[in-house]
């Protein structure tokens, strides 16, 4: 096989659907074509891949949970055609990644290299006229308080993965390119998750001559997505929304870009549900059946929840951490994640989900801290 063959194709692949997804056009469906080239260039080249024990458990945990849950919805005759293109959103980048890293002749880190070339050159080439004119750094402030800023990108959640990695390699020149374009991606929540992050990066530095047990540090996160989970339900209730206008003068909903509704009106509608579930992908049919411009609940953690149910959540949250948490380099980029999943929706999303599964990875199996 050509060097370079599979890195190149993935970031040509990569390079055209983060472009296309910028302007919501049907070709950023390309990066699905992954899977099937790559085993394609595999059989080709008469190439055998080593199955990672890491991703494939996630396979496992998730094709578990999903079929627990279809059977629930089937004999409750709830099962609809979301149900399995949700399935597909989620187990695609796990089955790219295994396939990638399977090969175990591939070049990790320049894997992941080529993955930020080809988002960065894709971000830069959709806002070039705002980037060169430098229009973007004005109204800095507004874009703090409502979220609205002339390069806003769903890319700002792999861009903070990738600065993550950069200061872990201590890539500086690559770090700067990659949080530039983090910040001028702008989503608030990736802001937070990334600030968070680097916090746990420095105090994890301050404890490198101590044991961490890793069973604890699954506990915490655990903890912390049950206290998220709790926080969202009293946010929903109306509990801050008197201190939020105090505080900032908008409203709840205002603030949180109609967060509050979409997760009152979630939370209303499948309340009778949540011991087992109301079925993978109910929450989008139900959103799109109120408003066609609203089919995402923007709460990862809220989603599972309600979807998949209170005991489905549980073994969803404490498998996902003790699965990918192998070793304390793993803990500031499963910190960002997990943040992410507080209010938005990167467990379907493909780019960001990829980009966690090849540097967790590469964390866990390939990074020698000097």
């Amino acid at each position: 096989m050509p060097k370079n063959l599979l890195i190149n194709i993935i970031f040509v692949l990569l390079l055209v659907s983060s472009f296309f997804t910028s302007l919501e056009s049907p070709f950023r469906y390309t990066k699905y074509l992954l899977i099937p080239i790559i085993i394609f260039v595999l059989i080709i080249y008469n190439k055998k891949i080593k199955i990672n024990k890491v991703l494939f458990n996630n396979f496992v945990l998730y094709l578990f949970i999903f079929f627990i849950n279809f059977i629930i919805i089937l004999f409750s005759n709830k099962l609809t055609a979301r149900f399995f293109l949700e399935t597909f959103l989620i187990v695609s980048p796990i089955i790219t990644a295994l396939l990638i890293i399977g090969y175990t002749k591939i070049n990790k880190e320049k894997l992941i290299n080529y993955c930020f070339f080809a988002y960065g050159i894709s971000f830069f080439i959709y806002n070039i006229n705002h980037i060169l004119t430098g229009k973007v750094f004005f109204n800095l402030l507004n874009a703090i308080k409502y979220s609205t800023f002339s390069t806003e990108s769903w890319l700002a959640f792999p861009f903070g993965l990738f600065s993550i990695f950069y200061i872990y390699r201590k890539k500086y020149s690559y770090f700067f390119f990659s949080f530039l374009f983090f910040f001028l991606s702008f989503k608030r929540i990736a802001l937070v998750s990334f600030i968070v992050s680097v916090l746990v990066y420095f105090l994890l530095n301050q404890l490198k001559n101590k044991k961490i047990s890793l069973n604890k540090v699954t506990s915490i996160f655990v903890l912390f997505y049950i206290l998220a989970l709790s926080f969202i339900f009293l946010f929903a209730d109306g509990q801050f929304s008197k201190l939020i206008y105090k505080e900032t003068g908008l409203s709840s909903n205002h603030l949180t870009q109609g967060r509050f509704v979409v997760y009152n009106n979630a939370i209303q509608e499948f309340s009778d549900t949540v011991l087992w579930g109301s079925g993978l992908g109910s929450t989008s049919n139900y959103l799109s059946g109120i408003d066609k411009n609203i089919q995402l609940l923007h709460s990862d953690l809220l989603k599972i929840f309600l979807e998949l149910g209170v005991l489905m959540f549980i073994v969803w949250s404490v498998s996902f951490l003790a699965l990918n948490i192998k070793n304390r380099y793993s803990i500031p980029i499963i910190t960002y994640i997990s943040v992410l999943f507080v209010s938005d929706n990167v467990f379907i999303y493909f780019d960001t989900l990829f980009v966690f599964y090849i540097i967790n990875n590469y964390l866990q199996d390939d990074f020698k801290l000097s």
